[in-house]
């Protein structure tokens, strides 16, 4: 004869690994989409790095020329 306890709790083990199985299909998931993330992420820090030394250059140049434009009107 069959313990019913012992067949309550496989069938609990079953719900807990089927369970734990989906859970790590999407943390997988979830570490694909973070990879994504993050290589955009790095696009971005590219992008903002050559936008503010062309910021940089820019404010130089315009410093540059008022002083050259003052100079020139005195």
């Amino acid at each position: 004869m069959e313990n019913p306890y012992e067949q309550a709790q496989n069938a609990l083990l079953e719900r807990i690994v089927h369970n734990v199985s989906r859970l790590g299909a999407a943390v997988e998931n979830l570490n694909e989409r973070v990879e994504e993330v993050n290589k955009e992420n790095s696009d971005l820090a590219v992008v903002n790095q050559m936008f503010s030394s062309y910021w940089f250059s820019s404010q130089m140049y315009l410093e540059t020329t008022r002083k050259s434009y003052s100079n020139s009107t005195k």
